[in-house]
């Protein structure tokens, strides 16, 4: 299935399916996916003959792509819906401590939208970083830290 995720579930959910788990690996960051992911993109569209690359690596169309998860202004609203649709009893959250949510904010959507108890796992990666040190360029850390939320729906005991 391709598409919006937040659409695709309210049509799962309206059509009657449920899910003993659902796994969420959105965007996390401004970077928008069709940039970052071109080639699998492209792959997943089969569309070649619709679109001409650009560059030397064969980026999509920069309107392409543009995603409520890669907006801090409305990212936060793009997750609610998704965990509040979510026809599933537990949820798998994965997310990075570059991301526009906190994982404390991350946490307390997953609760308003009916998951109880988050458990987190987290897992540090050392950054990496395509360009050399240099004194005009301002990191924010060596680590990353990918933070994976595991919640299940209120009333769901195990």
């Amino acid at each position: 299935i391709r598409g919006d995720s937040n659409h695709i579930v309210r049509k799962l959910s309206q059509e009657g399916e449920h899910f003993d788990l659902m796994y969420v690996d959105p965007p996390y960051n401004s970077r928008l996916y069709s940039s970052n992911y071109h080639l699998l993109e492209t792959i997943a569209r089969w569309d070649l003959d619709n679109f001409t690359p650009r560059g030397k690596t064969g980026l999509r169309p920069s309107e392409e792509g543009a995603s409520n998860y890669c907006s801090r202004g409305s990212v936060r609203a793009a997750v609610l819906d998704l965990l509040s649709e979510a026809p599933a009893d537990r949820v798998l959250f994965s997310y990075s401590s570059e991301g526009l949510l906190s994982h404390e904010t991350l946490t307390e959507i997953m609760q308003e939208a009916g998951f109880v108890s988050p458990k987190t796992t987290k897992i540090e990666y050392k950054r990496f970083r395509a360009d050399s040190d240099h004194e005009k360029r301002a990191y924010t850390g060596d680590e990353v830290i990918e933070y994976l939320i595991f919640a299940r729906r209120e009333g769901i005991s195990r």
